[in-house]
């Protein structure tokens, strides 16, 4: 069977979530419900393999990292006290069809073992904007899939928008029924006298993502100090354009003071 991209969608990973759940569950409600959304909607695409943007401490100035380990780990604690592991092996097919079409399209992308030291060694294992989705795609009895992971680099709206259509090019030309998750937070609060400037950012960011229109990110430019949700919804742009897609799943809250948003794209076979 031909490779195809089957599912596409931006994810909030709350950090305090784990934390906060357990005594602040009804904030959170709506967000997760709207997960729980998404990674049923993701299941019932039937993907082989996981995309999936899982940040380091330190992103990569010149370049989308990829992990080339053959079995990538991950933990997160739980409100009930326990911990959350997780353990997927590798894609390494799909690794080797996206550096043959980057290279081809001129996307630079390197191993993060070849940026070791650069990044922490904590930033090995999979990070919780990872763990948090993969979490709920378990409960949706999607644990045993395998999985690429991939961070985004401070590359350009337009190189990344290209890489999603790369990651395209990957799927087909490898055979892969593949679902792409955007895993990252909208921009961070931001209060002067009572008013989040952010605010409007993010609204803007959910626009463009709803509307399929990448444009909207020009408008808003590169914010001082972002360094990955605009990028990673460029990506995410890039991953569905031409598809056909609808949009399922669009979230958009404030829990916390934080706003959180989710855009789930479901792709026609």
């Amino acid at each position: 069977m031909k490779g195809r991209i089957v599912s596409v969608s931006f994810w909030p990973a709350p950090l305090r979530y784990y934390e906060a759940v357990a005594t602040d569950r009804s904030a959170y409600n709506e967000v997760i419900s709207a997960m729980e959304q998404a990674a049923a909607a993701i299941k019932a695409s039937k993907p082989q393999t996981i995309l999936i943007l899982s940040r380091y401490q330190l992103t990569l100035n010149d370049a989308i990292g990829y992990s080339p380990q053959s079995r990538l780990r991950g933990a997160i604690p739980l409100s009930n006290g326990t911990t959350f592991t997780v353990g997927m092996e590798t894609d390494s097919v799909f690794n080797g069809a996206l550096l043959k079409h980057s290279e081809r399209m001129g996307i630079p992308m390197t191993s993060i073992l070849d940026s070791l030291p650069i990044i922490s060694t904590d930033d090995y294992f999979l990070h919780h904007t990872a763990t948090i989705p993969i979490h709920f795609l378990s409960d949706q009895g999607l644990g045993n899939k395998q999985i690429v992971r991939l961070t985004m680099g401070h590359l350009s709206y337009e190189e990344l928008y290209t890489f999603g259509k790369v990651v395209q090019l990957a799927a087909q030309s490898s055979g892969r029924q593949v679902a792409v998750i955007g895993s990252a937070n909208l921009l961070p609060n931001h209060w002067v006298n009572g008013e989040d400037k952010n605010l409007d950012t993010n609204i803007n960011i959910m626009y463009a993502l709803g509307d399929q229109q990448p444009r909207e990110l020009q408008n808003i430019g590169y914010p001082p100090g972002e360094e990955y949700t605009l990028r990673t919804a460029a990506f995410v742009l890039g991953a569905v354009s031409g598809l056909k897609a609808t949009v399922g799943t669009h979230y958009f809250s404030s829990v916390s003071g934080e706003s959180y948003g989710l855009m789930q794209y479901n792709v026609p076979k």
